[in-house]
């Protein structure tokens, strides 16, 4: 919590919108030291707050209940980044007045339909259009636009998983903007030349 505290300050310092964070882990805490914590970072900030419920790396999912107790005790609470398997608590957190974005952006459809307001994720770093294509289709109330749209946006999210989504994410990135974004940092290994070429002409192919 402490280090997760100066991180927020120095984001709130240097002229964030908002913060995000994902709740404690490794050892088993309780609802109140969830709470605590997510209230300790929040207070350092001081701006407009999402947590971030990530149970496949963190071991602990935010459920409806635990939210409605971190929403009594962080009063700048605003909304989540919902990457946990159950899609179905996007309602459940709309209903809170959270603004709710869902983690997973081949379901980008699926959470505005549920009230949520969009998504965050890697893949759309690459291709912004797609997702913004999703967004304006389904505000016009097209929804076979918006569905193809979709469809696209979860073929390109898939595919970045062959290699890896930061890998793939920088070499994109690099030739797009004409920026050396550099490799991923350790663990997570470089491709081969091989690798780069095929990730490449599929990017071509995508219309990236």
């Amino acid at each position: 919590t402490a280090e997760a505290v100066r991180l927020a300050k120095h984001a709130a310092a240097a002229g964030v919108d908002w913060v995000c964070a994902v709740p404690p882990f490794f050892y088993k805490p309780t609802d109140a030291a969830v709470v605590a914590h997510y209230a300790a970072i929040a207070a350092a900030a001081d701006l407009p707050f999402f947590c971030y419920n990530l149970p496949q790396s963190t071991n602990l999912e935010i459920t409806a209940e635990l939210m409605a107790k971190i929403k009594a005790g962080v009063p700048q609470l605003r909304g989540v980044k919902h990457s946990a398997p159950t899609f179905g608590t996007t309602a459940q957190f709309v209903d809170m007045g959270l603004d709710v974005f869902a983690g997973d952006s081949s379901l980008m459809l699926a959470n505005l339909i549920s009230g949520g307001k969009g998504c965050i994720d890697g893949p759309p770093l690459m291709y912004p259009e797609i997702w913004v294509e999703i967004y304006n289709a389904w505000k016009a109330g097209d929804m076979d636009r918006a569905r193809a749209a979709q469809q696209k946006a979860a073929d390109i999210k898939f595919w970045v998983r062959k290699y890896g989504q930061p890998a793939t994410q920088k070499l994109v990135l690099s030739a797009k903007l004409g920026i050396h974004c550099g490799e991923p940092r350790p663990p997570i290994p470089p491709m081969s030349d091989k690798e780069k070429k095929e990730v490449l002409s599929a990017a071509k192919d995508f219309g990236m």
